[in-house]
């Protein structure tokens, strides 16, 4: 994963999302003799279109990667792994060189060549969507074709990371994509014309919102898979996935809900597995001269933007019970972290000191200016999205709220409208600093 935060944005770690996990009825086989059978997962979200060049959303690519190979591949440990390219070499500062692998076929028996790849990095940035997957080949310069298995990517500098951006680079078939623009490719694609792939499964069916219809490609490159038919069926609301699949309507879902996860080990009929995740929840302040949706706790304008002082930003972080997010709101599937991307991201720092910030000598003095003018002082809110990671930013608000402490039984019943701020303990050291910020 990477991350390139706005240099207008400052983020504050709150805690490792829980491992991610996922529930199949006892007995369900996993093996070569079910092949005779079909598999139906209930997933929270599925594609968005069935041209994998569409949006880079993980849901979209979770699905169409079934259906369409990539260069290179993530490994169980997320190294990088071949794909449809067998091995690659930079061979100077601005050109790296695929050799792709030999006897691929595509689902309509075509060979897979060095024209797939070079069709597919160029379609890229003419057809795509909202979250454009132009972000895997922003580096590409020009593709040339050495010679049917052989491709040199010129990029526009030098791009150490490009086999990683191309884990997300899906391949089509030049032939049945052919001549589709922005406004015809989705239609193309969704009605299964050029939805030709190299992956394991090949296409029959799909409904937006709705199922997703898979058959086995007898005809892949690599090991044959278990299952004939692959249905995937997309319920966004997670009590109902959970309800089909203890029905027995569904045979595996993922994503279960952290709150479920206790019960459905209990339930002998089903297996919970987990697996850790690559994800972090974090706060972002605003850090613009004039942050947006920051007033006083009357709802008056404040004279500057109080993110801006590092003794705020220090006392919200040093506010933020980390703990009792991991043990309340993620159920126990939860670890704080302390910095952005998890231990088998490239980039993690394992010498980076674990635990929040201790207090600066900066909000000490911050503490004593406010101390003796902290009581009774109104208190501000900033109003934040709070999307996937919902019951973690609303267990945030509390935390701050209560000066480092989670009150009450039930934080994901508190919205979090406020940073900061109206803690009963006025006199507080951080409530003082906080106070102060948003008079």
């Amino acid at each position: 994963m990477r991350l390139s935060a706005p240099s207008s944005r400052r983020s504050l770690m709150l805690a490792l999302a829980c491992a991610t996990a996922l529930s199949v009825p006892l007995g369900l086989p996993f093996t070569a003799t079910a092949s005779a059978q079909t598999l139906t997962i209930g997933v929270r979200g599925g594609p968005d279109s069935i041209d994998p060049h569409f949006t880079a959303s993980g849901t979209h690519a979770e699905a169409l990667k079934h259906v369409f190979d990539t260069l290179t591949w993530s490994g169980d440990g997320l190294e990088i792994e071949p794909r449809l390219a067998e091995s690659w070499k930079p061979i100077n500062d601005t050109t790296w060189e695929f050799k792709l692998r030999r006897g691929v076929k595509f689902h309509d028996g075509s060979d897979f060549t060095a024209e797939d790849v070079k069709f597919s990095i160029e379609r890229i940035p003419t057809v795509s969507g909202p979250n454009p997957t132009t972000i895997y080949v922003r580096r590409v310069k020009e593709v040339k074709i050495v010679d049917p298995h052989t491709v040199h990517i010129v990029t526009d500098g030098p791009a150490p990371i490009l086999p990683n951006d191309f884990i997300r680079l899906f391949i089509v078939s030049a032939k049945a994509a052919a001549g589709l623009t922005k406004e015809s490719a989705n239609e193309a694609f969704n009605t299964g014309k050029a939805a030709i792939g190299t992956g394991p499964y090949k296409f029959v069916s799909w409904q937006p919102k709705g199922d997703l219809v898979l058959d086995r490609f007898d005809g892949f490159w690599g090991p044959k898979e278990p299952w004939a038919r692959h249905v995937r069926k997309e319920i966004a609301n997670d009590a109902a996935r959970v309800a089909q699949l203890k029905a027995g309507q569904l045979d595996l879902i993922t994503r279960v809900p952290a709150t479920d996860v206790a019960s459905l080990k209990r339930d002998a009929k089903l297996s919970v597995q987990t697996i850790d995740t690559v994800y972090v929840f974090n706060v972002e302040l605003d850090m613009r001269e004039k942050a947006l949706n920051t007033t006083a706790k009357d709802g008056s304008a404040l004279p500057a933007n109080p993110f801006l002082d590092v003794r705020v930003r220090e006392a919200i972080d040093l506010a933020i019970d980390r703990k009792a997010l991991a043990e309340v709101a993620m159920e126990g599937l939860g670890v704080p972290v302390n910095q952005m991307v998890t231990p088998s991201i490239f980039g993690f720092n394992k010498a980076l000191a674990a635990g929040r910030c201790r207090l600066s000598e900066r909000l000490q003095d911050a503490v004593l200016v406010h101390a003796g003018q902290a009581s009774g002082r109104p208190a501000g809110r900033h109003r934040h999205r709070a999307d996937a990671g919902g019951d973690r930013h609303r267990c945030a608000g509390q935390c701050a709220a209560g000066g480092g402490v989670l009150p009450g039984p039930h934080p994901r019943r508190v919205l979090v409208l406020d940073v900061g701020l109206g803690h009963p303990d006025r006199g507080s050291p951080l409530h003082a600093v906080l106070a102060g910020a948003f008079q």
